[in-house]
């Protein structure tokens, strides 16, 4: 059977009318071992315009994505429809975002360009030692552990290219990077091949491009899917909101998994919320894990 049937719920439906009822009448003829003839189907959302109608060609609303893909080219165009909504949503259709899109497409051009070199002449396991480094590999693993739960579960694309966006921000300078020490310049190539195969299945032309950039010998395809390190997506540190009366008062970095009674302490030593409590005990403290603490005083 197919594993995975994708398509709008009008045609889909329409066509497992036929196939479905041909796939048992082949069954009970004992020309199939199946009785299904699909595991999994999946309803992708419909792209709307901007007056909330579903574009059809009947009613002549529709873009052009040949005009679209030869403006901004292929990937530009997945991208920008991966990143509008999670894919069983409806999608309002926007060029802007493809502009967004195609930038997005040229920035990764450009950081893998810049620091292929690095990339390829960097030896030994990702350890860094340097915060910098360690973000940078949480950010490169985060994108994997995204991208994976998408392709194994709901198919929702734009997490997966949200966090892409962060990844690429926390990457250093390549003069800071090169002066970085073995280790920490590690997570640094490993950041940058995890970025190629990651985003492969939304971008393809891009990523096979850069994966040659990087030394890869054939398709990118043929590579395994990387797997992500959840030891990198540990944090040592965590930056918390801390309030009073459910109203930001200060944000503080502490020790990630941090008891209730450390991060309490670590808040009333802030001497917005000291001023603002001035010695009254509080009604209530509210300590939500790695996330707030909210100092109730009325």
């Amino acid at each position: 059977p197919v594993q995975l049937y994708i398509g709008g719920a009008e045609h889909a439906n329409g066509h497992c009318l036929y196939f479905r009822f041909i796939t048992k009448v082949l069954h009970d003829a004992g020309w199939l071992d199946i009785d299904e003839p699909v595991v999994r189907m999946f309803h992708h959302g419909m792209v709307e315009d901007g007056e909330g109608r579903t574009m059809s060609k009947s009613l002549g609303n529709v873009v052009s994505p040949i005009d679209i893909m030869r403006e901004y080219g292929a990937d530009a165009a997945r991208l920008a429809m991966f990143s509008f909504a999670p894919s069983d949503a409806a999608i309002s259709w926007n060029e802007e975002g493809v502009r967004g899109a195609k930038k997005l497409v040229q920035r990764v051009f450009d950081l893998v360009g810049e620091f292929a070199e690095l990339a390829m002449s960097s030896e030994g396991p990702a350890r860094p030692a340097g915060a910098a480094a360690k973000e940078l590999r949480l950010r490169a693993h985060e994108v994997v552990r995204r991208f994976d739960a998408a392709f194994r579960g709901d198919l929702a694309l734009n997490p997966g290219v949200a966090a892409v966006y962060e990844l690429l921000n926390a990457f250093p300078s390549i003069d800071e990077a090169l002066a970085w020490p073995d280790a920490d310049r590690a997570a640094v190539a490993e950041a940058v091949r995890l970025l190629v195969l990651a985003l492969a299945p939304v971008a393809p032309h891009l990523c096979e491009e850069l994966h040659e950039r990087l030394g890869g010998k054939g398709s990118v395809f043929r590579e395994p899917w990387p797997e992500f390190d959840p030891a990198a997506l540990r944090r040592d540190e965590v930056e918390i909101a801390v309030q009073v009366n459910g109203k930001i008062r200060e944000r503080i970095r502490v020790q990630a998994d941090s008891d209730e009674s450390a991060v309490r302490a670590a808040a009333m030593a802030v001497p917005k919320v000291a001023a603002e409590i001035a010695g009254r005990v509080p009604k209530k403290v509210i300590v939500v894990k790695n996330r707030l603490v909210n100092f109730i005083l009325q």
